[in-house]
């Protein structure tokens, strides 16, 4: 699948999941090319139809945060970043991630919260302190 034109291969894999409504694998490389491709709105669709199939793909619900965000819908941006920091809390981006977008959204509380247990757990992430330090 490999055509050295992302369009193309967007196109085609697009066809492919059209036939194959349950292949997660399929849409969740066409949420990356529409990422890639900035179409937001595409990202947008086929990141939630992979999540449809497999709500447990932290990196899809991060990646349709940051794609909500992009699009200016910061509280579906903060219900994705939610649950990809709680399938995956190691991820340390991620969780400031939803503090930024609990800020974004007017839930300046929230964001502080999500910092202040993310530091409470890593006391020297330098990206938590700045952002909390922003938000005080």
């Amino acid at each position: 699948l490999e055509t050295g034109d992302d369009r193309k291969l967007k196109d085609s894999l697009a066809q492919l999941a059209a036939m194959d409504g349950d292949n997660f694998l399929l849409r969740k490389k066409l949420l990356e090319l529409s990422y890639d491709a900035r179409d937001w709105d595409d990202a947008a669709r086929w990141g939630t139809e992979a999540y449809q199939i497999d709500v447990t793909d932290a990196e899809v619900h991060a990646r349709l945060g940051d794609v909500f965000s992009k699009k200016g819908q910061y509280a579906r941006a903060v219900e994705a970043l939610e649950t990809a920091a709680s399938l995956s809390p190691d991820q340390l981006d991620w969780r400031v991630a939803l503090a930024e977008m609990h800020s974004r959204a007017g839930d300046e509380a929230a964001a502080i919260e999500v910092l202040e247990r993310l530091l409470s757990e890593h006391p020297d992430w330098e990206k938590a302190k700045s952002l909390l330090e922003e938000l005080k």
